[in-house]
């Protein structure tokens, strides 16, 4: 759902719908301290009218808190797009890949992405994963984490807003709008 409480972060919504909706392909990586709204942000941009505009045929999110591995992450995804797994090829991310660049426009968020980029060992294996995911041209891919570097940075280009704490208006603003 649509955040309830949301204020001081239009400019960083605006901007990123902007730039998901242009026709090259762009990604957003929300970075920052927990608790600053980067999921708020994701949810803003994912029920902006645009965004359901653009993207209204497939709209996923996903909270991967139990993803630990490349291969764990690949067969979510495959879950969350109803492929199960006898429906997969040898290599599941091929099909994964496949069904992505064969289906409609898709955006997907990875909240909490750091629980999956910090597992040990796999840094090398889901920067392969993300980086053949953000080949895909029907595919914006928005990823949300506790860092100040977006995953597999060296190989993808991020959108990364700069997500400071709110202005006292705004703090204010939330403030009175939780407690009247």
């Amino acid at each position: 759902p649509v955040p309830k409480h949301f204020f001081g972060r239009d400019d960083i919504v605006l901007d990123a719908v902007l730039k998901l909706c242009a026709p090259a392909a762009h990604h957003a990586a929300l970075l920052g301290t927990g608790g600053i709204g980067k999921t708020a942000i994701a949810l803003a941009i994912l029920h902006h009218p645009d965004i359901v505009a653009r993207f209204a045929r497939y709209l996923l999110a996903c909270d991967r808190h139990s993803i630990t591995t490349a291969d764990s992450l690949v067969f979510f995804l495959l879950q969350l797009l109803g492929l199960s797994e006898s429906q997969t090829t040898d290599n599941p991310l091929d099909r994964l890949l496949d069904h992505l660049e064969n289906s409609g426009p898709i955006i997907l968020v990875l909240d909490n992405f750091e629980t999956t980029w910090m597992s040990a060992g796999q840094q090398t294996l889901l920067t392969s994963v993300l980086s053949q995911l953000v080949v895909c041209s029907r595919l914006r891919l928005i990823v949300t984490m506790r860092s100040d570097v977006g995953p597999a940075s060296s190989d993808i280009s991020w959108i990364v807003p700069s997500l400071n704490p709110l202005t006292i208006r705004s703090a204010t603003e939330v403030f009175l709008a939780i407690n009247p």
